[in-house]
């Protein structure tokens, strides 16, 4: 069975804390002594106890408070040897700063619209969308898969063949009948996280029987190994899916004023990158 929807995470990068606990670090000047809710200076630069807190927090709260510290103490120390060496000064530094000072107004300004819609969530909301995904809740499940990377397939014959085995070993066969290269691993996914359009490949698939996933030139093959019941409790499934709930009201949120957003700017592209009509294509795409 092959699907055309490419396997979806909820993820979330991570380095915004430690550039606010930076950029907490290196605020003041002068020479001063540790006082008031500065928890060191290092050579005159204070660091805040803000800025242990944050530290503190970007470690998943891993990190002692003395830890914390004394991380923050060497990194003045690398930075004040790296402003030494000019490296401060260089363009790449300058756009990176300027990247990563984007990332973090964007995420805090979709932090906030996710509060202000995740504010009239009612407990009866949150238990009708759990009844309504069940596998965030009571069929929440931990599933191996096998999985075989290959080239998409271009060939109708290839094709049929794959189409037409209905167990993880005749589709390696198909592979090494029409001599096509791949790669053998495995991987666990959780239900609660995994996207819709996976866990429907997943139901639809007989048992054993492995589905395609094709994407940017490149095929993967999965096949249901086994899978393990999740036991949660009522509240851990409220959390989850209140999360879920939010993740999802966010993203529709943000595409309806995205929408209105390019309506209403001003966007030139060069020729190059001029956004494709459907059938249409670049100036720079291979014909």
């Amino acid at each position: 069975m092959i699907q055309p929807h490419p396997l979806g995470k909820l993820s979330r990068s991570q380095p915004v804390t430690a550039i606010i606990a930076l950029a907490l670090t290196l605020s003041g000047c002068g020479d001063r002594q540790p006082e008031g809710q500065t928890a060191a200076v290092v050579n005159g630069e204070p660091i805040t106890e803000t800025a242990v807190d944050m530290e503190i927090a970007s470690s998943q709260n891993q990190l002692s408070r003395d830890r914390a510290l004394q991380n923050l103490v060497e990194r003045s120390l690398i930075i004040e040897e790296a402003k030494k060496q000019k490296l401060d000064q260089r363009p790449q530094y300058t756009l990176e700063v300027e990247r990563l000072a984007d990332m973090l107004l964007a995420r805090q300004y979709a932090e906030r619209l996710s509060q202000s819609s995740s504010s009239s969530l009612t407990t009866l909301d949150v238990n009708s969308f759990i009844d309504e995904h069940p596998e965030i809740g009571s069929n929440r499940r931990r599933i191996t898969l096998k999985q075989v990377v290959f080239p998409e397939p271009t060939t109708p014959q290839l094709r049929a063949d794959l189409e037409a085995a209905k167990s993880y070993t005749a589709l390696i066969e198909a592979l090494q009948a029409h001599r096509v290269k791949f790669e053998e691993g495995s991987t666990t996914v959780d239900s609660a996280l995994a996207s819709e359009p996976f866990l429907k490949a997943i139901a639809s698939a007989e048992p054993g029987e492995p589905f395609l996933i094709i994407s940017n030139g490149r095929a993967l093959a999965n096949a249901v190994d086994k899978e393990e019941r999740i036991e949660m409790s009522h509240e851990q499934e409220l959390a989850l899916a209140r999360a879920r709930m939010q993740q999802s009201a966010l993203t529709e949120k943000l595409q309806q004023l995205m929408t209105s957003w390019k309506k209403d700017a001003n966007i030139e592209y060069s020729a190059r990158y001029k956004p494709r009509e459907k059938g249409q294509q670049r100036q720079s795409d291979p014909l």
